[in-house]
């Protein structure tokens, strides 16, 4: 299950704007423990949600895209796809 992406960004950014603080003002920490706190509370819903549609699936094996072990095979990819050419940062 991938909800830390851009679309979970901006609901725990606007969480943290009605709260009045601005997100950019946060620490990466201070944000990802925000960003932590929205899984834990979502997720059971999502979970909800694949009971209803009929799925049946290995909970114990879900991983939240900010899992340390996740995090790391993703930079993996990255890097080694710029050291081969393939991704670069330009205009």
């Amino acid at each position: 299950m991938d909800h830390a992406g851009i679309a979970t960004q901006a609901k725990v950014d606007q969480k943290l704007s009605n709260m009045g603080i601005n997100p950019r003002s946060l620490t990466r920490e201070e944000w990802l423990k925000y960003a932590w706190e929205w899984k834990e509370e979502y997720a059971l819903n999502i979970h909800r949600q694949w009971a209803t549609l009929g799925l049946s699936l290995a909970y114990s094996k879900e991983r939240f895209t900010l899992d340390e072990g996740l995090s790391k095979a993703v930079r993996k990819v990255f890097v080694d796809l710029y050291n081969k050419g393939l991704i670069y940062q330009g205009e």
